[in-house]
């Protein structure tokens, strides 16, 4: 009678040790094979601003641009972290495409086309700042960095992080503290003649535009258009009231221009 107890204590041992092995088993296999590991977030490249890129304090807002590789990005979360103990800022976006801007339909000829976004541009999108967040930025990273992550999210699981990227922008200490004076060439390419200096066939000439542009306007000012002739060589008195300017042509050169900066 001992012995089979005995037996029958060693079957049930034989069993137990068999289920339990199976059972570790499978396990570890459903944590090898049964469920999806994580996913890593694919990479975000930013393409503007740059890494490192130093603001003047008195600029408008940039326009972020990114392209995201992974195609089930539907909305994107900005987040702006600061080194100066300051909260966080976090914006939405929906990631607009770049558009070409406004053109100037004089400027339209048979020499030239109008302009077209390269495969990248066209690939790329886009976040402006509005001025309340953009102004809080620029605050807070005074002589030192803000990291700016930008997560992209699915458009299936709203709470899928699919793509992520990043890029760090400073505020210079310095302002410009002065406009900018440029030359808005219209590109009309003409046909050359030898000896000649000719960049533009006589009739585009007038519609050269001589511009002001404070870096803390969103648009710039006309302040002098049509010229008959060529003006290129100029200069500001040291009080920047005053604007000298060689205003001639092809075959009269010496004259000279002044007045009062508008």
């Amino acid at each position: 009678m001992k012995g089979c107890i005995l037996i029958v204590g060693v079957l049930i041992a034989a069993c137990l040790g068999q289920l339990a092995t199976r059972t570790a088993g499978l396990a570890a296999a459903q944590e090898a094979g049964g469920a999806p590991a994580a996913v890593s977030p694919a990479l975000i490249a930013i393409d503007y601003p740059q890494e490192g890129s130093i603001f003047p304090p008195e600029i408008t807002a940039p326009t972020f641009l990114w392209r995201d590789p992974a195609e089930n990005a539907g909305r994107w979360r900005i987040d702006v972290e600061f080194t100066d103990g300051s909260a966080a800022i976090q914006a939405q976006s929906p990631g607009e495409r770049m558009r070409i801007g406004e053109i100037d339909p004089r400027c339209v000829s048979n020499t030239n086309e109008p302009p077209r976004l390269t495969p990248q541009q066209a690939a790329a999108r886009s976040w402006q700042p509005d001025e309340t967040t953009w102004a809080a930025v620029k605050k807070h990273s005074v002589g030192h960095p803000a990291t700016v992550t930008i997560t992209g999210f699915s458009g299936q699981d709203p709470g899928e992080a699919v793509s992520r990227g990043r890029v760090t922008i400073e505020t210079s200490l310095d302002p410009v503290n002065a406009p900018i004076f440029y030359r808005d060439v219209p590109l009309m390419p003409s046909e050359l003649e030898r000896g000649v200096i000719k960049p533009l066939a006589p009739n585009a000439i007038p519609l050269i535009g001589w511009r002001l542009r404070n870096l803390g306007e969103a648009t710039s000012r006309l302040v002098l258009e049509g010229l008959p002739t060529c003006a290129n060589c100029h200069s500001f008195s040291r009080d920047g009231k005053t604007l000298g300017m060689d205003v001639d042509g092809p075959e009269k050169i010496g004259r000279a221009s002044c007045r009062e900066r508008v």
